[in-house]
């Protein structure tokens, strides 16, 4: 049974090969075929898409979480490249993928939220080695402050800060994400 941070040092290394390999597609979401290829879990009042694969007796659980425009699939082929006795996750968020839109507003924290919520009724066993690319770099850093002890490890793939200005079609412009990271505080209920 490999240890958190011998999946940590895999994860990293299959990593480096999608980069180098090229293996990275379009940010833009391709219209997405059939059935989902997970389950919908209800996170109280939508659902959303989380497809595990591998052994539930692994001693860490890997958790995918992609970029702006991204979404489960997206890790599809590192995910082949891990072994079967590693277990992993990837999953849509609210609005993405085969999820269900969430309730508004959809700031990082409610991500943060429901990511928790996810983990928990589909009773998805930690410790927790957390993968964000992206935008999705940022939620996995902010989801290990505030959850952080079931988290073992953390892997930024091209991460965004907070501080980060960047262009948005949803904000009209030019915006730090801090700044909008505005909005209702989920207190679980």
């Amino acid at each position: 049974m490999k240890t958190p941070f011998q999946i940590l040092a895999l994860v990293i290394n299959l990593l480096v090969i999608r980069h180098v390999l090229g293996l990275e597609r379009a940010m833009a979401q391709a219209p997405l075929l059939g059935p989902p290829p997970g389950v919908l879990v209800d996170v109280g009042g939508h659902k959303l898409h989380i497809h595990c694969v591998g052994s539930s007796n692994a001693s860490a659980t890997v958790i995918f979480e992609s970029g702006a425009g991204g979404y489960s699939k997206d890790w599809a082929r590192i995910r082949d490249l891990l072994p079967s006795d590693m277990r992993t996750c990837g999953y849509d968020r609210a609005g993405s993928g085969w999820s269900e839109a969430g309730p508004p507003p959809r700031t990082m924290r409610q991500e943060v939220f429901e990511l928790q919520a996810l983990l928990e009724a589909a009773k998805v066993p930690g410790p927790f080695v957390l993968v964000g690319q992206s935008i999705g770099g940022l939620l996995v850093r902010l989801y290990a402050e505030q959850y952080g002890s079931n988290v073992v490890g953390v892997v930024l793939v091209d991460p965004t800060h907070e501080s980060n200005v960047l262009d948005s079609v949803r904000y009209g412009g030019w915006v730090r994400l801090r700044e909008k990271a505005t909005g209702r505080i989920d207190t679980g209920a």
